[in-house]
């Protein structure tokens, strides 16, 4: 039986994993959002903003508190595109409707929420919030995405509808101030006072930033509850215990799975799991060593591809296909050699998906190599003041660094080995 039948890194999603509170890793961020310092989270997909808010939702409720969570499906916004009219038809969706439907959706789920919880109150404010939820809210199987679109499509009626003009604009007004529920907001508040309501957001996309040994010890948290008796090792040594600590090259294969993504934590955990699965299919009862991890560095090389086309989906569609342009080539490029690449995507010389058409030919070389870094396709190199070699960063861990003094490019090595890309020269992995 392999050594590794019992490790399992448990689902990359944290709203899947039932023992999550187990392996969760407590940071100064999280610290602020319990102590309600911190009441926005922006990060990537997989940086860990579900973890944050499923562990924050029950830290609160642990407090009897009460929570209402939003999470994607139930604000989508391929569904809200595709149940509105157009915007062509009178130009009605802006960010003021969104921002009013939001804010009445909000309004209506702490309302419902007050409503089951002070159904028997003698309070007249509780009493005019049932009023409300019981007249026009009846139905208990609507979810929050269907307030929200109901909201806006009854701006939309009155934007692009049979309106005269003065009646419409009353109308707006009227719906935009949220003047159905303005009396009942006074009531919320002093319902919220004595037991405060929280509401969570998740994915509507202060940073997340993950380093080095915060994601070490994530991994190492994971394996301690799969192999309890390594509880008492340091983070390293847990790692070691499954993964040869240095590859032939002298690299920490930590470091080498971790270069290899955004340094985020669920591709940390898909690629260990992917790495796992393998060693337990061999049969093996080695240490994992650099061999075993490239059997499914392909694979998951086109997984982490196609995600990141998918999380630009909107921003830039079909950017997958200015990737494959890159096929096949060097991993290292010189500035010169990157921006006779992009030349060539933007005047139309090699052939991109029609989507990418749509946004490409909008850029010169230049915007196209910005846009390759934004997406996070390409590092930067860069010489750090006092070090010998040249270190290759991304702008997922150094954000607010440019690309236009760069002389030297990097494909991620997230994406080399699914595009063949030619080995990479030795030196310093950067992030």
């Amino acid at each position: 039986m392999s050594r590794f039948n019992k490790l399992d890194f448990g689902p990359p999603a944290a709203e899947r994993d039932s023992s999550l509170e187990e392996v969760f890793i407590e940071s100064d961020l999280f610290r602020n959002l319990c102590a309600g310092r911190t009441s926005v989270v922006l990060g990537n997909r997989g940086a860990g903003k579900s973890a944050l808010f499923h562990m924050l939702a029950r830290r609160t409720r642990a407090r009897r508190n009460q929570v209402i969570e939003l999470v994607p499906e139930d604000y989508s916004y391929e569904m809200l595109r595709s149940s509105l009219a157009d915007e062509e038809r009178g130009s009605w969706a802006k960010q003021g409707a969104y921002a009013a439907a939001w804010k009445y959706m909000l309004y209506v789920e702490v309302m419902k929420l007050v409503a089951r919880r002070d159904g028997r109150s003698d309070e007249a404010g509780a009493a005019r919030i049932r009023r409300y939820v019981r007249d026009r809210h009846r139905t208990s199987d609507l979810g929050k995405l269907d307030t929200l679109i109901s909201y806006l499509k009854r701006l939309e009626g009155i934007k692009i509808g049979p309106y005269e003009a003065a009646a419409k604009t009353r109308e707006l007004h009227s719906l935009y101030k949220l003047e159905e529920i303005a009396r009942l907001i006074p009531d919320i508040e002093l319902a919220c006072r004595s037991r405060p309501i929280v509401i969570l957001v998740d994915e509507l996309d202060k940073k997340i930033a993950w380093g080095e040994r915060e994601l070490l010890a994530m991994i190492a948290a994971r394996i301690r509850r799969s192999v309890p008796k390594l509880r008492n090792l340091s983070d390293e040594q847990v790692w070691a215990r499954f993964f040869e600590y240095r590859l032939p090259d002298g690299t920490k294969s930590f470091d080498y799975v971790l270069a290899r993504t955004f340094h985020r934590p669920r591709e940390v955990i898909q690629f260990c799991a992917e790495v796992i699965q393998a060693a337990r299919r061999s049969g093996t009862m080695a240490c994992i060593d650099r061999e075993m991890i490239e059997q499914v560095e392909h694979r998951y090389s086109h997984e982490r591809l196609q995600d990141t086309a998918a999380e630009f989906r909107f921003s830039y569609p079909g950017i997958a296909s200015v990737f494959e342009v890159f096929r096949g080539g060097p991993q290292r490029l010189s500035r010169e050699e990157l921006e006779y690449t992009c030349l060539r995507i933007a005047d139309g010389d090699v052939g991109v998906d029609r989507r990418a058409e749509a946004w490409v030919e909008r850029f010169d070389e230049q915007g196209i190599v910005e846009v390759l870094w934004h997406v996070g396709f390409l590092q930067a190199g860069v010489r750090r003041s006092g070090a010998p070699d040249q270190e290759f960063i991304s702008r997922h861990t150094f954000p607010h660094a440019g690309v236009r003094r760069a002389e030297e490019f990097r494909i991620h090595p997230m994406f080399a080995a699914y595009l063949g890309l030619a080995a990479d020269t030795p030196a310093a992995l950067g992030g």
